[in-house]
């Protein structure tokens, strides 16, 4: 079941990664969302004018962070579970802000927020299971 849940989130923290590498790089080329094919008119009554820093923000956040994360998950370092709870807080905050600027929900930010949500709770499993072992390997 460990085993399992790692690999589970091992590849949902690539898919994050790919994803927003894609739409982070994207805004940063074309900042006015053309090649997302997104208005940039949603952006209207936020603090930025186009998509260039929110590319910026979703390529470190969600895209580079993601791959540390991943590099530790398969090295099973000691607290990669609590960096796989920091990437979940990391992503439903970013999901959140989004809705909140855009104003409205969309189902691929309900996909996201979901994924955010597992990496939370995976990410404590895997630290208790973890926390566990190691007390009962000092026994």
């Amino acid at each position: 079941m460990n085993n399992t849940l790692r690999v589970i989130t091992i590849t949902l923290l690539i898919f994050l990664c790919v994803s927003a590498f894609f739409g982070g790089i994207l805004f940063i080329i074309a900042p006015d969302g053309s090649l997302l094919h997104i208005s940039a008119q949603l952006l209207n009554g936020s603090i930025f004018k186009d998509y260039f820093y929110p590319g910026l923000i979703l390529l470190a956040a969600n895209g580079i962070i993601p791959i540390f994360i991943t590099i530790v998950a398969f090295k099973k370092t000691r607290y990669y579970s609590l960096l796989c709870v920091a990437q979940g807080v990391i992503l439903v905050i970013w999901i959140t802000v989004e809705a909140l600027i855009i104003k409205q929900v969309q189902f691929i930010q309900l996909i996201y927020n979901f994924i955010g949500i597992y990496f939370i709770v995976a990410g404590f499993t895997l630290y208790d299971k973890t926390k566990n072992k190691n007390a009962r390997e000092k026994k």
